[in-house]
């Protein structure tokens, strides 16, 4: 188990609007009941660890779909009668290292701003449970393993009907990824509830982040002070491109609930302020749509 929280917890640290291809992102193909084409599950995870096939059950295709004909469901059941262990979905073929040296994966080399999916969401302690969605983008460098962009977004509230979910992507450097990683499971917590179910359907990379050395430059020069904020207030400033100021922003919390809207300001300003005075403490993520593209920053309330 302890493994297992590892390699949850390795995706979610470090994944001109059009969709990006997932293989079967859409869910549609599956060779057996409980295998996705092109995805591992929990089964693959505990198989890495302890060395033989282990069948839970937490993955399975359901017909409660999004679109098409089929989803995947993902459910936290009882293990050997004591342990909960999570429903997971792992994109790639790939052997998943015990070591952590591998952990599926599939090639690509694209700058996607953000990972959507479609879900629905029950169980008696979702808020504690956790549900995440994580995307990572890699690339191999000088016999390294570097992140170039990854991203995170805990589910913490029940959604009956299908309900859709972005994860942005928060870029380290603007160099080309060569592997996607991404990863869902219905609980990342250490306390795991028996029962959380999580329906998920149409995963997709979307949008297009910055691209090039001329935009990363521009995107750098925005700074957020104070971060964190003990009164809620933060003020942005890009002293070398005051235009970026003007965007429009939205600032979402780590469930994905859009907390805040503001449309384009007026030029001129040295700064602009963000006011999330009475949301609760907690990681935001502020979303401006600027001329160089989708720029974001993390925003910690205290």
């Amino acid at each position: 188990m302890k493994r297992f929280c590892i390699l949850l917890a390795l995706l979610i640290v470090g994944a001109r609007s059009h969709a990006q291809t997932v293989p079967n992102g859409n869910l549609e193909t599956w060779p057996t009941a409980n295998h996705a084409q092109n995805w591992q599950t929990t089964d693959d995870i505990l198989q890495a660890v302890i060395g033989i096939p282990f069948a839970t059950g937490t993955t399975s295709k359901t017909t409660d779909k999004y679109a098409g004909s089929f989803a995947a469901r993902l459910e936290t059941k009882s293990m050997l009668g004591s342990s909960a262990i999570p429903g997971s979905l792992v994109l790639g073929t790939g052997p998943l290292n015990p070591a952590l040296d591998n952990l599926g994966g599939m090639p690509y080399t694209g700058h996607p701003a953000a990972l959507q999916l479609r879900y629905k969401l029950s169980g008696p302690a979702l808020a504690t449970d956790s549900a995440f969605a994580g995307v990572t983008l890699t690339r191999r460098a000088n016999g390294r393993t570097e992140v170039v962009a990854s991203g995170f977004l805990f589910l913490l509230q029940p959604a009956a009907a299908y309900t859709l979910a972005t994860v942005p992507l928060q870029y380290a450097s603007n160099a080309a990824p060569d592997s996607v990683y991404i990863m869902i499971a219905s609980g990342s917590s250490s306390n795991l509830t028996v029962g959380t179910a999580l329906t998920v359907d149409n995963i997709e990379l979307t949008g297009s982040a910055l691209a090039s050395r001329a935009e990363t430059a521009a995107a750098a020069s925005l700074s957020v002070f104070p971060n964190p904020s003990a009164d809620g207030l933060f003020t942005l400033a890009a002293p070398q491109e005051p235009a970026l100021l003007q965007a429009p922003v939205t600032v979402h919390d780590l469930t994905g609930r859009l907390v805040l809207t503001a449309p384009a300001a007026a030029p001129g300003a040295a700064s602009r302020t963000i006011s999330l005075r009475g949301q609760p403490a907690g990681v935001y993520t502020v979303r401006l749509e600027t001329p160089h593209g989708l720029i974001t920053r993390r925003l910690t309330l205290q």
